[in-house]
């Protein structure tokens, strides 16, 4: 797959301040301490019950400067969600939360990467480059954030890909989104974000619940992808499991 995705639903914030590092490590299933200058990592923000209350890509772009990316979901409400958590948990903290209104964002597929996985620069053009890796859509693929003016002049030129193609290459590769399979009523685990959850990286909200699961080897649900052949169900039927593993 290759192309330009121009229209994504994204959101950037910003967390920037000596306290900010800490607070993240804190707080999230990131392991931040472990993230280098121009590292980023996939995690979540979760209840005490181990539920998600926001989902997002995290970058440290300085050593006390951090960017979220996150859709936005319907009506800002996923966006207001990662905002609210960091409001409600901040107190004496050194650390300023931005929402950054004046950018937009552009994701770039199958093109060339000169980084590794999960990394981010910022570029002379004035455009912040998100290294992806393959791993939510199948191809390697970039987010390219700037105003409006500096991302329209950089974007290479490359076919348009639509929403529907990148929904059927997503659940091709069962990556969840939000508003969809990521609700505040799941885990981590039950919807294939195993791998937003850091081992070992200490205490964050949720993670007794998170960890119990993972010691037993698997949640109670988890998302699948479900194949048929013939005409599409009028209706959606209830799935039966069978076998120790469902």
């Amino acid at each position: 797959m290759t192309g330009i995705f121009d229209q994504p639903a994204t959101a950037w914030v910003s967390l920037e301040g000596p306290d900010a590092a800490d607070f993240l490590q804190r707080l999230s299933t990131v392991n931040i301490r472990a993230l280098e200058v121009g590292q980023g990592a996939p995690g979540c923000f979760l209840n005490a019950q181990g539920k998600i209350q926001a989902s997002f890509w995290v970058w440290r772009y300085t050593p006390e400067s951090f960017g979220f990316e996150v859709e936005r979901g319907e009506q800002d409400a996923w966006k207001k969600a990662l905002t609210g958590f960091i409001e409600l948990y901040t107190f004496a903290e050194k650390q300023v939360l931005t929402d950054v209104p004046e950018i937009e964002c552009a994701w770039i597929f199958g093109s060339p990467s000169t980084l590794a996985a999960l990394h981010t620069e910022a570029l002379p053009a004035g455009v912040r480059i998100c290294h992806h890796g393959d791993k939510d859509f199948g191809a390697p693929w970039v987010s390219a954030w700037g105003t409006q003016d500096t991302l329209r002049a950089w974007l290479p030129s490359l076919p348009k890909l639509t929403a529907t193609q990148l929904d059927h290459a997503r659940i091709h590769h069962l990556t969840p989104r939000v508003g969809k399979e990521i609700t505040t009523d799941s885990s981590p685990v039950e919807v294939g974000l195993r791998h937003t959850v850091a081992d070992n990286k200490g205490c964050y909200p949720g993670q007794e619940v998170i960890e119990k699961v993972i010691a037993l080897g698997s949640p109670a649900k988890r998302l699948v992808r479900v194949s048929y052949q013939g005409d599409a169900p009028t209706a959606p039927a209830p799935l039966k499991t069978t076998g120790e593993n469902g």
